[in-house]
C-alpha cells in the first residue's frame, strides 16, 4: 500500500482538510490503521474519527467521514475493518477514554432533538424490527407528551375494563 499524504490546515478545529493519496490509492490497510505510529502520522484524520465515534457515530461511518473515502473514490469494501483495526490502536484507545472523559453528557453527547432524531429513524427505517419500531413509537410519544409510560416502559392504561364496555354499549346504542 502507498502512504497517504494529509494536509490539514487546523485553526483551533478541523476546519478544512485536502486528503492526496499517493498514485491514486484506492483502498486501506487495516493493518495500518491499527498502527498507532500510522495514526500518530495522520493525527488530525484520526482525531476526526475519534470525535465521531465520542458521537455515537458506528465505526464504519466514522471511516467514511473522517478519512473521507467517498471524496477520495476510496473501495468502501473493508470499511468495517478499517473501523475494527482503528477501535484497537493504541493510539485512538488512549485518546478515545479522554474525549469522552472531557465531554458533558447532557450537553455535549445527548440533547432532546438528537433523541427525537434518532428514535425517528428508528421508526422510518422499514429494516428495523416491528417490536423496536413500537417501541420507539411508544418513547417518541410520551416524550411528546402524547402518552405516559409505566417503569417498564409500557403504556399505562387510563382506562379500565369497565370503562371499555360502558363506552361499547354508548356506541350500540346510537
Amino acid at each position: 500500500m502507498r502512504p497517504l499524504y494529509s494536509l490539514v490546515m487546523n485553526i483551533g478545529y478541523r476546519i478544512n482538510s485536502v486528503t492526496i493519496m499517493d498514485d491514486h490509492q484506492t483502498e486501506y490497510d487495516p493493518f495500518e490503521f491499527a498502527d498507532p505510529d500510522y495514526a500518530q502520522r495522520f493525527h488530525q484524520l484520526f482525531d476526526a474519527y475519534i470525535e465521531s465515534r465520542v458521537k455515537g457515530i458506528p465505526r464504519d461511518l466514522a471511516v467514511i467521514d473522517a478519512f473521507e473515502l467517498i471524496r477520495l473514490r476510496v473501495s468502501l469494501h473493508n470499511v468495517d475493518q478499517l473501523g475494527r483495526a482503528a477501535d484497537a490502536n493504541p493510539y485512538v484507545k488512549a485518546r478515545f477514554e479522554k474525549a469522552l472523559a472531557a465531554k458533558a453528557v447532557k450537553s455535549d453527547l445527548w440533547t432532546q432533538n438528537k433523541a427525537v432524531h434518532n428514535l425517528l429513524k428508528l421508526i422510518e427505517d422499514p429494516r428495523v424490527r416491528d417490536t423496536t419500531r413500537l417501541n420507539a413509537i411508544n418513547t417518541l410519544n410520551a416524550m411528546c407528551g402524547y402518552l405516559d409510560l409505566d417503569d417498564g416502559m409500557k403504556r399505562k392504561i387510563g382506562h379500565t375494563l369497565e370503562d371499555f364496555y360502558a363506552m361499547r354499549a354508548s356506541q350500540q346504542t346510537h
